[in-house]
C-alpha cells in the first residue's frame, strides 16, 4: 500500500521499520468517514467544540464569551435536514473492508424539519443532551426546545413511511478560542424505522453538525491550505524515494530508498491531513441569519443507549445527515 499514491494503509508486519510507531500505522489505516466521525462524537464526549486534533492546541474547558448571545440569535431558524441511515462502522458484516457504510444498507429519510427555539426545553421531557448533561456542561448553552414541523419519511416494501420523532431539543457547545463549536439535536424515536439491513430503533437519536464563526473558518482553512503544500512535498519525495528504489539494482541502495519512502510517508502522516480535511470548504456551509455563523451541512446521526454515558465508546454511529439552506 506504501507504493499506492491515493491511501497510505502500511501495517507493522509489512512496513518493517523499527522508527514507525504502530500507533502512526494503526491510525494511516482509518477512513476518512470514520475520521471524521471520531472527531464530531468526541466534540460531544469533550463538550469542547468541534476537535480538530493538535492542529489548534489544547483544549480549554472554557466556555466561548459569546455562546448565549449565539444560539439566542438563532431562534426561528428552519432547517431541513436528509438522514441517510446505513450500518454502523463497528458492523463488519454490513461495512466495506474501509470501514464506511455498506450502499446496499442504506436508506434515507428525508423532509425533516425543525425550528430552532430560544426557550428552554425544561417545560417537557427530552432527551438528556451531550453537552449540559456531560461531563463539562459550563461548555453549554443548556437544552433549548425545538419545534418539529414535519417528520422526516422514507420509501419502504410498505410505501411511504413517515420516521416518528419527537421530544426535540437543541444545543450549542463552544469551547472559548476554538475556531469551531458543535449544533447538537436530540430526539426520542417512537418506532423503529427499517428499510432491508438498515434500522433505526427506538431510543435516543442526535444529530451533530460543525459551526463557526466568518473568522474561525477562515483561519482553519488557511492552515488546511499550508498543510495540505506539506502533504503534497512529503507526497512528492516519496514517489520520487521509490521511483529510485525501483530503478536501481543496488540492494543497499533499494533498502535506503525504502527507508526514505517510509520516511516520507510517516511525515505525511504527521501533516494530520485525514483531520484538518475535515474542515469544510465555502461550498459546504451555510450561512445563518445572524452573527456571521457558519453551519456546516454534513453532520452525524448516532445514538446512545439509556444508561450510557456520553462517551464516544459508548455512541453508536448510526449515519450521517444533510442540512439544507434554511426553509
Amino acid at each position: 500500500a506504501l507504493l499506492g499514491r491515493d491511501t497510505i494503509k502500511p501495517n507493522a508486519e509489512t512496513l518493517n521499520v523499527p522508527y514507525i510507531s504502530k500507533k502512526v500505522l494503526t491510525m494511516m489505516s482509518l477512513s476518512p468517514f470514520t475520521v471524521f466521525a471520531a472527531i464530531t462524537l468526541a466534540s460531544c464526549s469533550l463538550v469542547s467544540g468541534f476537535n480538530l486534533g493538535t492542529a489548534f492546541g489544547v483544549p480549554k474547558l472554557t466556555q466561548n464569551p459569546s455562546l448565549l448571545k449565539f444560539t439566542e440569535d438563532q431562534s426561528g431558524t428552519l432547517l431541513n435536514i436528509r438522514m441517510d441511515i446505513g450500518a454502523t462502522v463497528n458492523d463488519e458484516k454490513k461495512t466495506s473492508n474501509n470501514g464506511d457504510f455498506s450502499p446496499a444498507s442504506r436508506f434515507a429519510i428525508t423532509g425533516l424539519e425543525v425550528q430552532l427555539q430560544e426557550k428552554d426545553a425544561d417545560a417537557y421531557p427530552h432527551p438528556k443532551m451531550p453537552g449540559v448533561d456531560g461531563p463539562h456542561p459550563e461548555l453549554s448553552s443548556g437544552a433549548r426546545a425545538l419545534k418539529l414541523l414535519q417528520f422526516g419519511s422514507f420509501i419502504s416494501m410498505n410505501g411511504l413511511e413517515q420516521v416518528e420523532l419527537e421530544n426535540g431539543c437543541w444545543e450549542m457547545v463552544w469551547r472559548e478560542d476554538a475556531p469551531a463549536g458543535s449544533l447538537v439535536c436530540g430526539f426520542d424515536l417512537l418506532h423503529e424505522a427499517k428499510r432491508n439491513d438498515a434500522s433505526l430503533t427506538p431510543g435516543k437519536v442526535y444529530m451533530t453538525f460543525p459551526i463557526w464563526t466568518e473568522e474561525g473558518l477562515a483561519e482553519a482553512q488557511d492552515i488546511k491550505k499550508e498543510k495540505e503544500a506539506i502533504f503534497k512535498k512529503h507526497l512528492d519525495e516519496k514517489d520520487l524515494q521509490l521511483e529510485m528504489m525501483q530503478e536501481t539494482s543496488n540492494v543497499l541502495m533499494k533498502a535506503l530508498h525504502y527507508r526514505n519512502a517510509a520516511a516520507a510517508a510517516e511525515k505525511m502522516w504527521m501533516t494530520d491531513l485525514k483531520t484538518i480535511k475535515m474542515v469544510p470548504s465555502n461550498d459546504e456551509v451555510i450561512h445563518l441569519e445572524k452573527n456571521g455563523l457558519l453551519l456546516t451541512t454534513k453532520g452525524l446521526v448516532w445514538r446512545k443507549e439509556e444508561k450510557a454515558t456520553f462517551k464516544p465508546a459508548d455512541h453508536t454511529l448510526l449515519g450521517t445527515a444533510i442540512i439544507s439552506n434554511p426553509v
